[in-house]
């Protein structure tokens, strides 16, 4: 885990740092939506309208930077997703990543997307 962890670190710095639009906190807030829809899927209290709008972000915001990456002619940005990715699938991998990796959190939030994609899913 710690070499996935450094894996990444390299491979976000290789993008940059510099001020983001979105920052990982955010995103991280975000994300937490979808994570606790994950938990609690048949929650129907208050809260669980709040959680789903920010799911909704969340799978929103990491779409949006893989539809970028995708048409983006910069290497630094090439994505290798497999054929049965989901929208689904790759949100609930960036939520969990950056619930489990809060020093992953200081880096632009489309950094951390495309880091940890081209770590999950290295390019052959």
């Amino acid at each position: 885990m710690k070499f996935a962890g450094l894996v990444f670190a390299i491979v976000v710095m290789a993008h940059g740092a510099e001020a983001g639009f979105i920052d990982g906190e955010r995103l991280n807030k975000y994300c937490q939506g979808a994570l606790q829809l994950d938990r609690n899927p048949s929650d129907h209290s208050p809260d669980a309208m709040g959680y789903l709008i920010s799911a909704a972000n969340c799978e929103s915001y990491v779409v949006g930077v893989i539809d970028a990456a995708i048409s983006s002619k910069d290497p630094k940005q090439r994505l290798c997703l497999p054929a049965n990715a989901t929208q689904g699938t790759v949100t609930e991998l960036i939520a969990k990543f950056l619930d489990e990796h809060p020093e992953s959190r200081q880096f632009t939030a489309d950094s951390i997307v495309i880091g940890r994609l081209q770590v999950a899913y290295p390019c052959k």
